[in-house]
C-alpha cells in the first residue's frame, strides 16, 4: 500500500509500552531556509496576507453570529458573557423547550373544548 516507503507500525500493545521520545529526537533536524525557496517573495507574502485577512473576517462573522444568537436565547447570569459552547447548548435547549410548548399547544387544540380533554357528554360516542 505504501510502496515500502515506511515500515509497518507495531501492534498497539507494543507501541504503548515504549517510553516517549525525548524532545530532541522529535525535533526536526533539518532546518529549511525559507528565503531560498522559490515563490516565497512578495507574491507569496501577499497571498498569505490575503489568506490571513479572510480568516480574520471569517472569525469575525462567526463571533457576530454568536453575539446575535446570545441575544435570542435566555441565559441565567446576565453579568457574564456565555461561551460559544454555552451559547450553543442554551440555544438547543431553548429550541427543545419551544418545540415542547408547540407540541403541547397542538395537543390541546386537537380536542373540542380546547383544554386538552374530551367533554364529558362526548365520551362513549353518543349522548343523544
Amino acid at each position: 500500500m505504501n510502496g515500502g516507503a515506511l515500515p509497518p507500525l507495531p501492534p498497539a500493545a507494543a507501541r504503548g509500552r515504549r517510553r516517549p521520545a525525548s524532545p530532541e529526537l522529535l525535533r526536526c533536524k533539518r532546518r529549511l531556509a525559507f528565503a531560498a525557496l522559490p515563490g516565497t517573495g512578495a507574491a507569496a507574502a501577499a497571498a498569505v496576507a490575503r489568506r490571513n485577512e479572510r480568516e480574520r473576517n471569517r472569525v469575525r462573522l462567526v463571533n457576530l453570529g454568536f453575539a446575535a444568537l446570545r441575544q435570542h436565547v435566555p441565559h441565567g447570569a446576565a453579568s457574564k458573557k456565555m461561551s460559544k459552547v454555552e451559547t450553543l447548548r442554551s440555544a438547543v435547549e431553548y429550541i427543545r423547550a419551544l418545540q415542547r410548548l408547540l407540541d403541547e399547544h397542538d395537543a390541546a387544540a386537537s380536542f373540542p373544548d380546547g383544554r386538552g380533554r374530551v367533554p364529558v357528554g362526548e365520551v362513549g360516542g353518543g349522548g343523544g
